[in-house]
């Protein structure tokens, strides 16, 4: 249990792993909001509120008609997610043309594409492989 433990912290606090910065954000938010694949490909920027000490995300269009909010927060030793939140919004591009959060990123490098049902299809595998 604590060596699977030792690689979750691993894989959250490598600071050079840009690639993997929008699966740690996509990993995040999915399991604290327990969202769909759907409704993180339909997440939007204005659906995710900086609070400060805390992120405030916002689900519209759920498959049961009925949106839901939940808060992404640091506990006490724990690892900074709401940092890794910040670093992800940082990095988006300002014109990009489209309003969906999750974008891609290739090659290190933020681009203008939204990341897709297939995309968020793929994350679990190349979170493992790693």
């Amino acid at each position: 249990m604590f060596s699977r433990l030792s690689k979750w912290i691993s894989f959250y606090e490598r600071p050079r792993m840009i690639s993997y910065l929008v699966m740690k954000v996509a990993l995040i938010a999915g399991v604290a909001g327990a969202c769909r694949g759907k409704e993180l490909v339909q997440l939007e920027v204005n659906d995710v509120r900086d609070m400060g000490d805390f992120f405030l995300i916002a689900i519209r269009n759920t498959k049961n008609k009925v949106d839901r909010n939940f808060v992404i927060k640091n506990s006490e030793n724990s690892i900074d997610i709401v940092k890794i939140f910040r670093k992800y919004v940082a990095l988006r591009k300002i014109e990009t043309p489209h309003s969906k959060f999750f974008v891609q990123y290739i090659n290190r490098e933020c681009t203008k594409r939204p990341v897709g049902k297939n995309m968020f299809g793929i994350f679990p595998q190349k979170i493992a492989a790693f």
